[in-house]
């Protein structure tokens, strides 16, 4: 009995001199409940009786052995294996791609501020939830076109003019376009000119016949044409009084008539006008029916109302004095004015 404790007692003096010898004063092999050996003061080092000389030894004095620790040449804790965790987001540092950052398990211990599944490091927009498909960036409208390079970023576009759209298809973005829901040519803001005029149809008052700027895009009435007119509206005559045209005078009122019909994109607007014989409010009124009554028949010859258009003055337009008869004679007439 005495030399078996002699044996344990020789044993217990090669553990602390082992020990020493690796700069420990005293040390112990102890198993935790978690299966880890650390490293006692306070125990006899009966355990070591089956170890090397290495046995002992803790390289980073984290309190875990080295053939026990995950990571014996860092210090790290009992937790983690031995293991450090910098940032302390339950990812160690030698797992952990973002070491220095508090992060999500499921990133490999990187950040992901706002939630899209890209870590903050990969995501080119890491405060607005974006997808993978734009490197964590939105893309609003849904145009193919990440928001940040997107001028238009709340209105589907075309990666031609950065996102932003060209709904006529004209080749001008919108934006940039003055009729944008219309296709026109580059050299007039993108507004059509359905008669190629220089005039816009917005501006153009002949929108269908080629014209000049200076009238508004209508084309000068040949003189020809005009003096036709006019000695038509010469011989209209009406009953006294009354807004009934003379048999006589239909002839006159034809010749208008068979111009309306050679120029489909002429209109006319017929004028009526009296002397100053009588009231002036009654005076309008007939001057108004006698336009009419002109309008009327030439409609009935064929021509459309849209292209008529009738208005009495009464006798506020008189082209001579009303002082003689010649001159009231003149005064009571009918104007038949052209135009596109």
């Amino acid at each position: 009995m005495k030399k078996i404790q002699a044996l344990f007692t020789a044993i217990a003096a090669c553990c602390v001199t082992l020990c020493s010898i690796q700069s420990f004063s005293q040390c112990c092999n102890v198993v935790t409940s978690n299966g880890v050996s650390v490293i006692s003061s306070n125990a006899i080092c009966v355990s070591t009786v089956y170890a090397s000389t290495t046995a002992c030894l803790d390289g980073d004095s984290d309190g875990i052995m080295d053939s026990d620790d995950k990571c014996p040449t860092v210090k790290g804790s009992l937790e983690n294996g031995g293991c450090p965790d910098t940032d302390g987001d339950k990812v160690i540092d030698k797992d952990d791609k973002c070491p220095n950052l508090v992060g999500l398990v499921t990133m490999s211990g990187c950040p992901d501020g706002d939630n899209d599944g890209i870590t903050d490091i990969e995501d080119k927009c890491p405060t607005i939830r974006g997808t993978k498909a734009f490197a964590g960036c939105a893309d609003t409208d849904g145009d193919a076109i990440a928001d940040p390079d997107d001028k238009c970023p709340s209105v589907k576009g075309l990666p031609t003019y950065q996102g932003c759209p060209d709904t006529d298809s004209d080749g001008i973005q919108d934006s940039e376009d003055a009729c944008p829901s219309i296709a026109g040519p580059v050299a007039l803001g993108g507004c059509p000119d359905k008669d190629s005029d220089g005039v816009v149809d917005a501006r153009d008052k002949c929108p269908d016949v080629a014209g000049l700027p200076e009238d508004k895009g209508c084309p000068k009435i040949a003189e020809e044409i005009v003096r036709k007119a006019a000695k038509s509206a010469k011989g209209v005559y009406f009953e006294t009084a009354k807004d009934v045209i003379k048999k006589e005078s239909l002839d006159d009122i034809e010749i208008l008539v068979s111009i309306l019909k050679d120029d489909a994109t002429l209109i006319c607007n017929i004028e009526g006008h009296t002397d100053n014989v009588g009231k002036p409010d009654k005076n309008l009124v007939l001057s108004q029916k006698r336009a009419d009554a002109c309008k009327n028949y030439m409609i009935k010859q064929g021509i459309d109302s849209s292209r008529l258009s009738a208005t009495g003055f009464g006798d506020t337009v008189p082209v001579v004095d009303n002082k003689t008869k010649d001159g009231k004679s003149k005064n009571r007439r009918v104007e038949f004015k052209l135009a596109y």
